[in-house]
């Protein structure tokens, strides 16, 4: 039996990333795609920047300025906030497996340590 796997990218990409790559290989200047958005210039780039997620609103509006789906707008976003939460995760559970590490060497050398020391 096959079970199906999640796949994780080891770093996070935020979709603002993929919309400046747009901006640079298309050459158009975020001010001429905020006209063609209809959607305020400060907003897509905050986008751009990774400092402002992608939301449905801006997901629609990037559509329009960039031929580019919605759908995948929100799933960049998606995929981007779901590799955070596991890389966090995965970081945890290192730094966990690592404290137990070491509290199993201090008892194994305190287990060899010799009587009376």
């Amino acid at each position: 039996m096959e079970t199906e796997k999640d796949f994780y990218m080891a770093v996070a990409i935020h979709p603002g990333e993929l919309l400046t790559e747009w901006i640079e290989e298309k050459g158009v200047p975020i001010r001429e795609l905020a006209l063609r958005a209809n959607y305020p210039e400060a907003a897509l780039q905050r986008i751009a920047d990774g400092a402002a997620p992608i939301t449905s609103e801006s997901a629609a509006a990037l559509e329009q300025g960039t031929g580019i789906t919605a759908r995948f707008w929100l799933r960049s976003q998606l995929l981007y906030e779901n590799t955070l939460e596991h890389l966090a995760r995965e970081k945890a559970e290192k730094a966990t497996r690592k404290a137990a590490r070491r509290t199993v060497a201090r008892r194994h050398s305190a287990d060899l340590a010799p009587a009376g020391v």
